[in-house]
């Protein structure tokens, strides 16, 4: 089990940034929802495609970990509709049941086994490279 309160404006919003991954018509259901993973007061939220995974991280109530996929469109659609307001999920992540309470009421979604969405590639030792934005700006006026 696991329980957060977060505002929700601030989760509507961070939601739309990332849903801009999501696709109407997906080869894999799992595609179709956001994944959860709650770290005490962190929650990490992805979006994937399989190819392309983004995510956001939102400041919560909780002293909770786990992890959760919701349905994208359906919770889009729920938050669309509340002021703003805090929200409470109470996450019964052996079930994959989701309970959101507000002032208007309590809503019960079922969610997805968090193990279907895709895993997000790491690099071990990665590589940067810094170019000056001065010199770079230069470069391509003289390739101009």
């Amino acid at each position: 089990m696991m329980k957060f309160v977060v505002s929700s404006n601030t989760l509507f919003k961070e939601l739309q940034l990332i849903s801009g991954v999501l696709n109407s018509s997906n080869a894999l259901p799992i595609l179709d929802d956001f994944l959860f993973h709650l770290k005490k007061n962190e929650l990490s939220i992805f979006a994937s495609d399989i190819e392309t995974t983004i995510n956001t991280t939102v400041q919560v109530e909780s002293n909770d970990a786990g992890e959760i996929t919701i349905p994208a469109k359906l919770l889009m659609e729920m938050l669309k509709n509340f002021a703003d307001q805090p929200l409470t999920f109470k996450v019964d992540t052996d079930k994959y049941s989701i309970e959101i309470n507000s002032e208007s009421g309590k809503f019960k979604i079922i969610g997805h086994d968090p193990e279907e969405f895709p895993k997000m590639l790491t690099v071990d030792n990665p590589t940067t490279l810094e170019i000056d934005a001065n010199a770079l700006l230069s470069y391509s006026i003289a390739l101009g």
